[in-house]
């Protein structure tokens, strides 16, 4: 009983996907998706108790453990930071390749998350990934501060556009569905030129 209510709760999760990936969440149907995985729409409410359910099934993992990546770099970086600022070049490389490896890793998921989840609670999920960058870079712009490396003063607000406009330069070949190959050819370039301003805007 156990191994058939797998199948059939890993049908409504394949079925949903394909809905949402086809339809987006707030378009997709819950008929359709029945139908597709040869269930009732009452099996589904076994389940998944509403649509939103079923879609967060689909991205909680992989958009958790991409947050909690950003989390413990931030916190690593003012470790570091706070007992040797003389390492803060190497927080300001960007290299954005091991990203794009984790997002092609979970290629699906992370394309429901940029492109199909208007009306869901991950509706927010990229400003949200754009808010940590933007911390942990005011982390280390403060510490350049404190220590006298930089005298330059740079708004919040700022750094949110910056960080928010790299972000959405990131999701793009995900966005388009385009093959691995080309996206870390774009993401290497988009890297070079984010490091050579980021040294630009700081002076160095």
């Amino acid at each position: 009983m156990r191994l058939l209510n797998e199948k059939t709760k890993s049908a409504i999760l394949e079925a949903g996907k394909k809905e949402f990936l086809e339809y987006g969440f707030e378009k997709a149907s819950l008929r359709r998706i029945a139908a597709i995985a040869q269930v009732t729409t009452g099996a589904i409410y076994t389940y998944f108790p509403d649509k939103g359910a079923l879609f967060e099934a689909l991205v909680r993992e992989p958009a958790e453990e991409l947050k909690g990546h950003f989390l413990k770099a931030t916190k690593t970086m003012d470790e570091t930071l706070s007992e040797d600022i003389s390492s803060w070049r190497k927080w300001l490389d960007v290299d954005p390749r091991s990203l794009v490896d984790f997002l092609y890793q979970h290629f699906e998921a992370f394309h429901l998350l940029c492109c199909k989840a208007s009306g869901t609670s991950y509706e927010g999920y990229m400003n949200g990934l754009a808010e940590m960058e933007t911390a942990a870079t005011t982390h280390l712009i403060k510490h350049l501060q404190q220590s006298k490396v930089l005298k330059r003063e740079l708004e919040e607000e700022l750094i949110h556009i910056i960080t928010s406009t790299y972000y959405a330069g990131i999701f793009e070949p995900i966005a388009h569905e385009m093959p691995k190959e080309k996206a870390l050819q774009y993401v290497e370039v988009l890297g070079e030129f984010y490091t050579a301003g980021w040294q630009k805007i700081l002076g160095f």
